[in-house]
């Protein structure tokens, strides 16, 4: 049985395919969709009465949940072994490029550098620059909430997919779950298969969110190098696989946007494997990566 719905930007699909009664799979369904509409309600950049975007606009924050806290701290934990290339102050870069608030798709022409100033669990502090964005680890840390919850209520076999960033369990039978890998060049074409049993995987490519600027019609998207503040171009997509969905998912967007110098400690710290597409068409695949690639037509 299978529930859809839409939250943080994306669409998600959860499979439960434990014996219990539908009632009670609805139920679940229920807390689920719940859990994840509070979850952008809190923490959405695009929402003015929000945690982050009250202090986006007021620089400062002193009344906020822990869990605001253990995600900033996280986020600056990757920023650290990326030498901040990765960084969940790239609001502000993503604003100035058009992704703002208003979707104005327009850039303003004017990136400045953007700091957390000061994360204690008591206050956090931005610079006048500065705007929060969690886009690089919200989608994992969200869908490993959603799994503890269905744990937490016994249930045992299931899938939770936000957007094609998973984390399952095994079918009821024991047997893993297969996915298929996108083609970095044409996302209605598959150039592979992966198997899960109790992981994640997790999938960062330009065609996730990208957009024109309205007035020059320059080409742009949401995965930033926030060291340069300009999309990275020379990767066409990553995909990962790990123990939990933060872990792909916040490793998905690092190796995106940080040098290759720093793959390793991104795969080291995250614990995941990686496979990697060019835009050169250079293919890098770690050693315990899962992920089968079609052979190509001879």
């Amino acid at each position: 049985m299978s529930f859809e719905f839409e939250a943080i930007g994306t669409h998600w699909w959860i499979t439960i395919e434990d014996d219990i009664s539908a009632t009670n799979k609805q139920k679940a369904f229920t807390e689920l969709e719940q859990i994840a509409k509070q979850f952008e309600k809190d923490y959405s950049r695009f929402i003015p009465e929000s945690f982050i975007g009250r202090l986006n606009q007021e620089k400062h924050l002193e009344d906020f949940p822990p869990e605001l806290y253990d995600m900033l701290q996280y986020s600056a934990n990757i920023s650290h072994i990326t030498d901040g290339h990765f960084s969940a102050a790239v609001g502000g870069t993503l604003a100035s490029l058009g992704y703002d608030e208003n979707y104005s798709f327009t850039k303003s022409g004017k990136v400045l550098p953007g700091y957390i100033l000061r994360l204690d669990k008591d206050k956090i502090e931005l610079s006048n620059d500065a705007r929060v964005d969690l886009g690089g680890i919200g989608k994992g840390w969200l869908i490993d909430k959603l799994a503890r919850h269905l744990k937490e209520k016994n249930i045992h076999f299931f899938c939770v997919n936000g957007g094609g960033d998973i984390f399952a369990t095994t079918h009821k039978d024991g047997t893993a779950w297969e996915f298929f890998l996108e083609n970095p060049r044409d996302k209605e074409e598959v150039i592979g298969t992966i198997q899960v049993k109790h992981a994640a995987i997790a999938c960062s490519s330009p065609s996730r969110r990208q957009w024109k600027d309205k007035n020059t019609g320059e080409s742009l998207h949401h995965l930033i190098d926030q060291k340069s503040k300009l999309p990275v171009t020379s990767i066409k997509m990553v995909f990962t696989y790990g123990k939990d969905a933060l872990s792909a998912d916040t490793a998905s967007t690092a190796l995106f946007v940080s040098p290759p110098v720093f793959w390793d400690r991104i795969q080291e710290v995250c614990e995941v494997n990686y496979l990697i597409f060019t835009e050169a068409g250079t293919i890098y695949q770690t050693e315990g990566y899962p992920g089968i690639l079609f052979a190509a037509d001879s």
